[in-house]
């Protein structure tokens, strides 16, 4: 490979020019026969090093791929379980139910009381079961298989919540024979523990989203037998061979019925750089099929929900053997260009020629790498901590304002660093440049707030002596404390996030309902935590948008560069006609011979000429500056996340990036005069990014029509929404492929085409705005995609 400084086209040239004895000795060889020797003996070595860099890669990034997707379908299925398990808990502290308990009575009331609970929280069943075991009012108690009146005192969810623990269960219904999720919470007369409330979930309510065909998603119970899967063939399976004890602990309770809980049947298993391989033997047309798996998975004994994803190596095996064919190829080609340089000349000029290519190669990767670049500093941007440190503050000042009738309104709310075991303080009010320095961190368990993030519990002090007080000011004013720990609420383990610190007057009495709202604030504070993480799984979505869309804005610049180029060209051959032209005029000005012709030159098609091709160059100017200036716009990276913008600006902003030069889709563009949105500016220019991407790939290329129109609603002369409708007229979409088409991944484009992320990001930006959006489509006729989003909004997370 030739390998130049850096220089000029021309002085490359010259070194290639002193490089031709070196081929010339070359071409002597190359008419041999050893030539097809060593050829054969390097394509043999490169295809044994291809096999193997080949497996080890693909293996790495399977893995790498199969971890993200792993974590993704695990945090979804979590955050799903999250959003009902507080149901059982604000069941039993309803006070009529812990009347009903302590004197039965009103049991019809009950039980419509428990159906209409059951239906607002999606359940199948709810009940409630006394302190022997048996149900004594139940939400089904109309139908033939009404559970009042049946013990279910053997179940472990019931024996875990008359410990005075929630409890959790997944088993199979004795009375329904259905498969369920059921979650518990104790009810209690004071300190006595006087029954219990339980809700059955349909366990369908937690399927796993779609997966590649050569995936295997498993949701495991603590046991590790399968109540989850994709592939229905595993259902009921163990993850490996249970012990005798297991399986009469689960006959005892009666979990899973009568399925016989066989293990899977993997023939083999191993671990090679702390990746796992496990072999299954699947039954085949004709016998069984023995195929290898990667697995990633996730055990907690603490929790019920093991996840594990099992995902096919078949990819391996087709990189192998394109990089195979890729390198035979290679190989071919390089024996043909052996071949050709015999001709010395041709040699000299194919050389050149594919080193103009390289360069032109190498200017394109380095402009891709400073796209990639840019795009990640916008990415850990919108990542950054500013962010949440503003939802912290105004969480903070919530507080506050609940606590305004103190003498002395102040707090702050610290983050757990997991590294070093100690609370840093991320906000605060009202406090000194001393108390500062005093409380910038604590350590786990020293003071109150240390004590509250080693005990994970509330800790409440009402005065400053308080021995377990060990950090404050002797000059600061008598005093109490709430500290509230913040705890992850996406898993069982239940993880330290901080604590919130709030400050009350020396004296005060602790009471349940201030205690509720701020552990109610502290559980909001979780959700945005959690939710900032999260968003980094979905951010990589962004990313790979911008990687195609950097693509696509390099071979935007490239063709007007071209044919400016080209002008550039004529604009010299045509100066010399004009030169020319100068010179033979000037001869007959200056008595020049009889025989001297008049010039030749058509000067006035010449500066016709001219002109046209500066208009040209003009025209590829100003495109490459719509382009650069439109890519600027859109990522908006050096500007706040909440800022005003005006949607038509948007709108236009993300058509540039996504239409060629030479689009011959028609578009229709229906703008109302809009007052400007105070939004997230990223986010809202990626949701008209994704959105018009998938009309474009929707639309026939020559025939295709997009309509965009936005319109402002008024309500009593007070402008409350801006809506925003993108139609097309491509070839729509089925009411199964509407209704799931905001799920995660759910995708219907080819393989490798997309992640299926785009419409699930707008659906969670719009909501997260305050507003709404809908799927109008017809197949085969177009679809539409409707905005609205509200002038003025209060959303949680916002």
């Amino acid at each position: 490979m030739l390998n130049f400084k850096n220089g000029s086209a021309a002085d490359k040239l010259k070194v290639m020019e002193n490089n031709n004895k070196k081929e010339r000795r070359i071409i002597c060889y190359l008419n041999t026969p050893r030539l097809i020797a060593s050829t054969l003996a390097i394509a043999v070595a490169l295809l044994a090093i291809t096999i193997t860099w080949t497996k080890d890669r693909a293996i790495k990034r399977l893995h790498k791929q199969t971890t993200a997707k792993f974590n993704e379908y695990r945090t979804d299925i979590l955050n799903r379980l999250n959003d009902y398990i507080a149901y059982p808990q604000l069941l039993s502290d309803t006070p009529h139910i812990k009347e009903y308990l302590r004197h039965p009575a009103n049991q019809n009331e009950i039980n419509e009381y428990l159906s209409s609970f059951n239906k607002t929280v999606n359940a199948s069943q709810v009940y409630i079961i006394a302190k022997d075991g048996v149900v004594t009012a139940s939400s089904n108690y109309k139908a033939a298989d009404s559970f009042v009146g049946k013990n279910f005192g053997f179940r472990n969810y019931f024996q875990t919540a008359m410990k005075g623990i929630p409890g959790e269960q997944i088993a199979i219904g004795t009375i329904t024979k259905k498969l369920g999720y059921y979650r518990s919470s104790s009810v209690k007369d004071g300190n006595e523990i006087i029954g219990a409330a339980v809700i059955k979930f349909d366990i369908n309510l937690f399927a796993p989203q779609d997966l590649e065909k050569d995936e295997i998603l498993m949701i495991a119970d603590y046991h590790d037998v399968i109540f989850n899967t994709n592939n229905k063939r595993y259902l009921y399976h163990a993850i490996h061979k249970l012990s005798e004890s297991t399986l009469k602990q689960i006959i005892d309770d009666k979990e899973f019925d009568d399925e016989p809980l066989t293990p899977l049947p993997i023939i083999n298993e191993s671990e090679k750089n702390d990746i796992k391989f496990v072999t299954m033997r699947e039954p085949a047309q004709k016998g069984y099929n023995d195929v290898e798996y990667m697995m990633v998975g996730a055990y907690d004994n603490s929790s019920m929900w093991n996840v594990h994803l099992l995902t096919g190596l078949s990819g391996v095996e087709h990189e192998i053997r394109r990089n195979v064919v890729v390198v035979l190829l290679l190989m071919f080609i390089f024996y043909l260009a052996a071949a050709y340089l015999s001709d010395k000349a041709k040699s000299r000029q194919n050389l050149q020629e594919r080193y103009l290519d390289l360069l032109e190669q190498k200017s394109i990767i380095e402009r891709h790498e400073k796209d990639e670049e840019e795009l990640n500093s916008a990415l850990k941007y919108a990542l950054s901590s500013e962010a949440l440190e503003v939802h912290l503050q105004r969480k903070l000042d919530i507080i506050l304002e609940h606590f305004k009738s103190q003498s002395q309104p102040k707090g702050c709310i610290f983050l757990h660093d997991e590294t070093f075991d100690l609370l840093q303080m991320a906000v605060h009010r009202g406090f000194s440049e001393e108390h500062l320095r005093l409380c910038a961190s604590v350590p786990d368990g020293k003071c109150l707030c240390g004590l509250a993030s080693a005990t994970k519990e509330v800790v409440f002090a009402s005065h400053k002596e308080d021995e377990r007080h060990t950090i404050y000011n002797d000059l600061m004013a008598d005093h109490g404390h709430y500290c509230v720990p913040i705890i992850s609420t996406d898993r069982q383990s239940e993880r330290l996030l901080g604590v919130i610190n709030i400050y009350v007057d020396a004296g005060y009495q602790r009471n349940d309902e201030d205690e509720t709202f701020i552990k109610n604030i502290a559980h909001v504070i979780a959700g945005v935590i959690l939710r900032k993480k999260e968003l980094k799984l979905i951010e990589l979505n962004r990313t790979e948008s911008m990687t195609t869309l950097a693509a696509g804005i390099a071979h935007e610049i490239n063709n007007p560069l071209s044919f400016i180029k080209s002008s550039i060209g004529s604009f010299k051959r045509n100066l010399i006609k004009i030169e020319q032209y100068i010179k033979d005029s000037q001869a007959l000005t200056n008595g020049a011979d009889a025989q001297t012709e008049p010039p030749q030159v058509n000067i006035a098609e010449v500066l016709s000429l001219l002109d046209k091709k500066i208009d040209t160059s003009n025209k590829g100017i100003n495109r490459i500056m719509e382009v650069v200036n439109g890519l600027t716009q859109f990522s908006r990276i050096n500007r706040a996340d909440d800022e005003e913008v005006d949607i038509n600006k948007s709108i236009d902003e993300a058509l540039s990036m996504l239409l060629p030069e030479d689009n011959a889709v028609t578009i229709i563009k229906e703008y109302a005069e809009l007052p400007p949105l105070r939004c997230e500016a990223r986010a809202i220019n990626q949701c008209f990014y994704h959105i018009i991407q998938n009309a474009l790939q929707a639309v026939d290329k020559n025939a295709g029509t997009i309509r965009i129109a936005t319109i402002q609603t008024v309500v009593a002369d007070i402008p409350e929404f801006i809506m925003i409708k993108i139609g097309d007229n491509g070839h729509g979409m089925t009411q199964e492929q509407i209704k799931r088409a905001f799920d995660p991944f759910y995708t219907t484009k080819d393989v490798g085409s997309g992640r299926g992320l785009g419409l699930s990001i707008v659906d969670g930006v719009i909501k997260r705005h305050g507003g709404t959006v809908a799927i109008d489509s017809r197949q085969a006729e177009g679809t539409t995609v409707t905005i609205h989003l509200p002038l003025v909004h209060n959303a949680m997370y916002f």
